[in-house]
């Protein structure tokens, strides 16, 4: 019928939501510690930003493009064989760095078994 989803109203469907931590993109390099544990203040529709603020420095909020916020993986996406790319936290801190997956997770249910 030549009818297509605005590609926004889909955007906004898999945006992160109020209070959400996020990876998000805090420098324009892609240099390791570019990427922040930062919680999501606000989505904004319109012109596909948010609003986040960092977990380390509440004082100030940090407007970013929805490319530079990528919500954090609960295990469910099945995207964690071995070899895959993905960011990893360093100890003790908020920043993370560029990862592979060394070993797939065997993830455990609310009872305990696999």
């Amino acid at each position: 019928d030549g009818h297509r989803p605005h590609p926004k109203r889909k955007r906004t469907k898999w945006a992160a939501r109020p209070g959400e931590q996020v990876a998000a993109k805090v420098t324009r390099t892609d240099e390791n510690g570019s990427w922040i544990l930062a919680s999501v203040q606000r989505f904004y529709a319109d012109t596909d930003t948010y609003d986040v603020q960092d977990e380390d420095d509440t004082s100030k909020l940090i407007r970013l493009p929805w490319s530079h916020v990528m919500r954090l993986s609960t295990g469910a996406e099945g995207c964690f064989q071995k070899g895959a790319d993905c960011m990893a936290i360093f100890p003790e801190t908020t920043s993370f760095y560029k990862s592979k997956v060394s070993k797939a997770p065997i993830w455990k249910l609310d009872h305990g078994v696999p």
